[in-house]
């Protein structure tokens, strides 16, 4: 439906949070679109999530959140832009056998692995004009959820996913229930499986990688 043209007179002013300011129903109208085209099991899974959304993914060692991860970023490389996955958890050979094992069509020149400090993360994603930043874990990183937020203000046009590792008995190191200030976060009930326990993008659903019978790919520590 057309949005009719008003004269300030007409305008509704009402207060939103979260928008840098008040803006006029009219206002909030005329904004257009910021959402990523996703397409397919994407799409399926996960709507179509703003730009520079925030996600989390949180499981115990060995369920496939990295591996889940890394298909989730070779297709932003592949359709949406710049991608960077800074792991100091995988070498060369485990990230290869992983790319190898999940099948895909690779993204070979729009994604880049790196093992730098969390230090010169923001440096980093300033100057390469990354669109989506992967940090893996941030446990490992010495990144705090506190700290992560304050990243992915400090970058708005950029997107944040964030791999936690969780205890044995199913909780996230230091989160103390931080792992839902995302827009998305993603748990695995079981290995090969992730399901979304809060996004708001879609509906919450399941994306099965592959079933545990298979073997699991991950081997992470």
């Amino acid at each position: 439906m057309p949005i009719p043209e008003t004269t300030p007179k007409q305008k509704t002013r009402i207060s939103f949070s979260g928008l840098g300011g008040t803006m006029t129903s009219y206002e909030v109208m005329k904004t257009t679109d910021n959402a990523l085209d996703f397409t397919g099991e994407w799409l399926d899974f996960l709507g179509r999530p703003e730009k520079n959304f925030y996600m989390i993914l949180s499981a115990q060692p060995g369920f496939g959140k990295s591996t889940f991860a890394l298909k989730f970023a070779n297709y932003l490389a592949t359709n949406f832009g710049k991608t960077i996955y800074f792991t100091n958890e995988e070498n060369a050979a485990r990230i290869r056998r992983k790319l190898e094992f999940i099948g895909d069509k690779l993204s070979l020149f729009d994604i880049n692995f790196t093992a730098k400090s969390p230090q010169d993360i923001n440096a980093i994603v300033a100057q390469g004009g990354y669109k989506f930043v992967f940090i893996d874990s941030s446990q490992n990183a010495g990144m705090e959820f506190g700290e992560l937020w304050k990243f992915h203000e400090t970058h708005p046009n950029t997107a944040l996913i964030a791999i936690s590792r969780q205890t044995k008995d199913g909780k996230t190191r230091g989160s103390q229930n931080k792992e839902y200030d995302g827009d998305i976060t993603i748990s695995f009930p079981k290995q090969g499986t992730a399901q979304t326990i809060k996004n708001r993008f879609n509906d919450l659903k399941k994306f099965v990688m592959f079933e545990p019978s298979l073997g699991n790919e991950e081997n992470e520590e």
